[in-house]
């Protein structure tokens, strides 16, 4: 068996690499009815090298990627342009032939793992199926086991009989990157494969890269929004905007000395705990509210145990915490250490085993089906993922509508005034009320939900890692109309999130969590720039800082020593 922490055993000699790894000319790619999505981009990567592709929501970086499998989204067609890899041609070929290159020559880690796994079917079968596609099952153990230590994840009988959800977080995702190693590519092609990891996984995932990139000389192409995170691993930037590559050059270039202004933005609009938030970005309580605010939320020995068979996890262990009235509290914390269950139980989504939950001195029943409709619309929580949070079958108009008549918040108003109402609070469009959830883009459906919950009149916004899987300028978006809701409603956030950068942009006051246990409460600022505190510094010197990464703090591709050829 091996693990993270064993020791490394002897590596065999990366594989003899073509110079030029990947070479895309002129590539196009349009919708069905004729509108560009990728227009004319061009780069090339050499073997053995991180490419990272940065953009905003929609601006080509995962098609580009597709096209390095000779593979396009339903609806759309590569209509102009050539993709080499190790000088073969990728596009020209039948379907047949692309098929047999794919996992051999190019392979592709998915974003979302769990969706990208088979939850019936066994690990070890899973990997073993791509070698019977290929014609390599005679030699099926050794080369799984090659690729799960590479992966660093455990080799003997018991793990590769587990299923998907048996498997951390973390763990599901080094599955897919054996899956992709399995028959020693080329290239691997990487779709936000760190989304809603924190920054201490998603730090070890990132250096696990490095280090697979020097044992196997394979080159990389990293789709992101997360320029911060990247930046340090990455050899060149290529950064794109409405389908068209902007700017591309080597990583610190791009940090240091951004040509396009464009890119200039992107690079503006990433927060950062390492310096001071944005102006904009700060609610008129950025200091924090007045020590004489009253608490309008207030949580005491809070508990919770979960159940995996028969091993008991503590989720939450005699938490306390107060939210004061029109400030922001951030949880925080790494994966696991109980934020989201602390969020759910103040919702009344899951009942706790124990402790009070107080709203405006009043005590609350521990679950939402129990407590009254008042009681209800004082909490509301926008979750994570609002692609399954919204309903797919009803407009945006109807789903708001739905909420406010429940609730009876528009007043002597029509029911379609308070809709627009809302719809102007989270700044889209009134045409938006026409529109079905899979219309939109990922912004738009997170602000969606955001006025889903405002459709309630709440008191409290527990906002479960909303920002997560937003690109740097749409984040900024959502930060920015959170603090004008804050002033102009006069709500209070509980804002669950494992992103310092955020929590430094946001957030008037800190609870760090561990384990499911409160570590400390405290300002912002003070945890950010002041706490000793060992899970702050294990979070904060691990958080992406692009302030850190464009002064080379912690080395960048840029300056290590050659990749394997």
């Amino acid at each position: 068996m091996t693990s993270d922490a064993a020791e490394t055993p002897t590596r065999t000699p990366p594989p003899t690499r073509h110079q030029l790894a990947v070479a895309v000319d002129g590539l196009r790619v349009r919708t069905d009815a004729g509108q560009p999505i990728v227009d004319s981009v061009t780069f090339d990567l050499a073997a053995g090298h991180l490419l990272a592709l940065i953009g905003a929501s929609g601006s080509g970086k995962t098609t580009t990627a597709l096209a390095l499998l000779g593979w396009a989204n339903p609806g759309t067609t590569i209509t102009a342009g050539t993709v080499r890899i190790e000088g073969q041609p990728i596009l020209c070929r039948a379907d047949t032939d692309l098929r047999r290159l794919r996992s051999r020559l190019v392979s592709y880690v998915p974003q979302d793992p769990l969706q990208a796994l088979n939850p019936a079917r066994r690990i070890g079968r899973q990997l073993s199926e791509i070698l019977r596609a290929h014609q390599r099952a005679r030699d099926a153990d050794a080369v799984i086991g090659r690729a799960l230590d590479r992966a660093r994840l455990p080799t003997d009988r018991r793990f590769l009989r587990r299923y998907p959800h048996e498997l951390s977080g973390g763990q599901r995702q080094r599955v897919v990157i054996a899956q992709a190693l399995l028959l020693e590519p080329a290239v691997i092609v990487l779709d936000e494969p760190t989304t809603g990891l924190d920054a201490v996984t998603q730090h070890e995932f990132l250096t696990r890269l490095d280090r697979l990139r020097a044992e196997t000389g394979a080159a990389m192409v990293y789709v992101t929004h997360d320029v911060a995170a990247i930046a340090p691993h990455a050899d060149r930037i290529a950064v794109l905007h409405d389908g068209t590559i902007v700017e591309h050059d080597d990583t610190r270039t791009v940090l240091r000395r951004p040509r396009h202004p464009y890119t200039r933005h992107l690079l503006d609009t990433v927060p950062d705990p390492h310096r001071p938030a944005p102006v904009t970005t700060r609610p008129a309580s950025a200091a924090g509210p007045p020590a004489t605010s009253p608490a309008v939320l207030q949580v005491r020995g809070l508990s919770v145990t979960h159940r995996d068979g028969h091993q008991r996890l503590i989720a939450a262990d005699k938490v306390g915490l107060d939210l004061a009235a029109g400030s922001c509290l951030a949880l925080v914390g790494a994966s696991g250490s109980g934020k989201t269950t602390i969020g759910r139980c103040i919702a009344g989504l899951l009942r706790p085993d124990a402790g009070t939950i107080t709203l405006r001195g009043t005590p609350l029943a521990p679950t939402a089906r129990r407590r009254t409709v008042a009681q209800r619309r004082a909490i509301q929580i926008v979750f994570q993922n609002p692609a399954d949070s919204l309903n797919p079958r009803r407009t945006v108009g109807t789903e708001l509508a739905r909420v406010v008549r429940y609730f009876d918040t528009a007043g002597d108003a029509p029911v379609a005034q308070r809709v627009t109402d809302l719809l102007d609070n989270v700044r889209l469009p009134h045409d938006v009320v026409h529109r079905y959830p899979g219309q939109l883009s990922g912004g738009e459906q997170q602000r969606v939900a955001i006025a889903r919950a405002l459709a309630a009149d709440p008191d409290v916004l527990v906002c479960d890692e909303i920002t997560s899987a937003l690109d740097v300028s749409v984040q900024a978006t959502v930060l920015n109309l959170l603090a004008t809701l804050r002033r102009e409603l006069e709500l209070s956030l509980l804002f669950i999130t494992h992103d310092l950068g955020v929590v430094s942009a946001i957030a008037d006051q800190v609870t760090l969590l561990d384990h499911g246990r409160v570590q400390g409460t405290g300002p912002t600022r003070h945890l950010l720039d002041q706490s000793d505190h060992p899970v702050a510094r294990r979070l904060l010197a691990a958080a992406p800082s692009l302030s850190r990464a464009s002064a080379g703090v912690g080395g960048t591709a840029t300056t290590r020593s050659a990749r394997p050829q």
